[in-house]
């Protein structure tokens, strides 16, 4: 997991170039009018997803992670905390869903606080937990970036 302001997204990337592309469109885009949905970066190799919704309690949120696709969340507007974990011998509650490239995990993940303007770079071990409240329930607008591995 990385974790850090959309400021210094250069430092990250000599990782790898669909990484860069992702970071890139990150610190370029003005997301505050651009409507809720999927935007293709290079087709299905790097897309970002647009979301706004209102933040919620620890156990009305799921622990997830995925196999074919990195994560890059970036907190455009509001905040949240994002639940983190590394993967291990967790339980897994729902299995893999292929379609979605997705599974659920029941498990205890540390809390992150996440204000504007912050993003997180997800790998398949690490176990994540968005949305959750920060002290009382805030509208955010996320963008989550999927970076095919």
């Amino acid at each position: 997991m990385i974790t850090d302001h959309i400021s210094n997204a250069s430092l990250y990337y000599p990782i790898g170039e669909r990484l860069k592309m992702a970071l890139q469109y990150l610190a370029d885009t003005d997301f505050s009018g651009l409507p809720e949905g999927r935007y293709d970066l290079d087709g299905d190799n790097v897309y970002a997803i647009v979301q706004r919704y209102s933040t919620k309690p620890y156990g009305a949120c799921v622990l997830e992670a995925h196999k074919k696709y990195i994560d890059v969340q970036f907190v455009a507007e509001g905040e949240e905390c994002i639940g983190y974990e590394t993967l291990a011998d967790q339980e897994i509650s729902e299995p893999y869903n292929e379609n979605g490239d997705y599974w659920l995990f029941n498990g205890n993940p540390v809390l992150i606080k996440y204000a504007q303007g912050m993003f997180a770079v997800l790998y398949p071990q690490d176990l994540h937990m968005p949305r959750v409240i920060l002290g009382q329930a805030k509208d955010v607008l996320k963008v989550v970036v999927k970076v095919k591995i």
